[in-house]
């Protein structure tokens, strides 16, 4: 089909094949057609958002969907949503993921004066390494950091680096992180092996990295990691301070502990106390000089707590 302007300015059709020609597409399916597709920068930013959260593309399509009742109701397609997600991630690329993650490095650092990093190069100038830490990881270090665990088994990026946390535990029993490196092959291969302790953080570090990371998503995807843990802590935190102990016994020492300890720890104390309430000192003999007591175990009762 042909169409030009007259000389009184309006449109005429000039030529028309019928052959070439198709019919209308139904309103329903409206939607499909390029031309009526387009993110708009608020949903914009919620695709962002979600997929910062860790979702994939088809539930963040699929909850859009549902929010505007029907996915003939959203202005784009799934296929755009992926191709939207798919953008972003070439930029990082195109700026370069080590210069990305070097920026996002000193922005932490703007919001956090005690963040350290350090990163490792090759003789190619290409990252084989880093390592990072919040201030509050190294604080949690100072206080918790008389045993700690450096594991090097899970791996989860596109480099074929592996994640090394560094795990400790805290006054709850909860594991902690101290911070994370990521390293190549060679640098991991006089590295410690996992341990029960390590296997409990790989699982729950799994939840998190489903998919294989650039460097940048992965430290990115690890920050929310530590923000997952300190809120299991505040929570746990705060069940131990409103809530009152159960005692079993009339010591003094229970009581004291009761009040100084942490739930679990306090828990842990318990057990051992009731060992010991079963045990009691009776006079054997005194020579004058040595009195002789022997320790003997009572009779096994049900201790219960008051």
């Amino acid at each position: 089909m042909e169409i030009k302007i007259n000389k009184n300015e309006k449109y005429v059709v000039t030529k028309f094949i019928v052959e070439h020609t198709h019919d209308l597409v139904p309103a329903s399916s409206s939607h499909i057609l390029r031309s009526q597709r387009k993110i708009q920068p608020l949903q914009a930013g919620l695709i962002n958002q979600m997929h910062s959260a860790g979702l994939k593309p088809s539930q963040i399509f699929s909850y859009m969907a549902t929010e505007a009742r029907r996915s003939q109701h959203l202005n784009f397609i799934e296929a755009d949503c992926n191709n939207f997600i798919m953008r972003k991630r070439a930029e990082f690329l195109k700026k370069g993921d080590a210069k990305c993650l070097l920026e996002y490095f000193k922005q932490k650092q703007i919001g956090d004066k005690s963040f350290f990093y350090a990163i490792r190069t090759n003789s190619e100038n290409e990252i084989c390494g880093c390592f990072f830490c919040d201030g509050k990881s190294r604080r949690d270090y100072v206080l918790f950091g008389d045993v700690i665990c450096f594991d090097t088994t899970f791996k989860t990026n596109n480099y074929n680096m592996v994640c090394a946390p560094i795990v400790g535990v805290n006054n709850h029993g909860q594991s902690v992180l101290f911070g994370c490196g990521l390293l190549d092959g060679e640098t991991t291969e006089a590295c410690m092996t996992t341990s029960q302790r390590s296997e409990s953080i790989n699982k729950f570090l799994n939840f998190f990295f489903k998919i294989k990371l650039i460097r940048r998503e992965f430290v990115v995807q690890y920050d929310k990691v530590v923000v997952d843990r300190r809120e299991k802590k505040r929570f746990v935190e705060t069940v131990t301070t409103q809530t009152k102990r159960n005692l079993f016994c009339v010591w003094n020492v229970e009581d004291k502990a009761s009040k100084f300890y942490t739930k679990k720890i306090f828990h842990y104390f318990q057990d051992e106390l009731k060992k010991l309430v079963d045990w009691r000192l009776e006079f054997e003999k005194d020579d004058g000089k040595i009195r002789k007591y022997k320790v003997v175990k009572l009779l096994t009762r049900n201790l219960k707590t008051r």
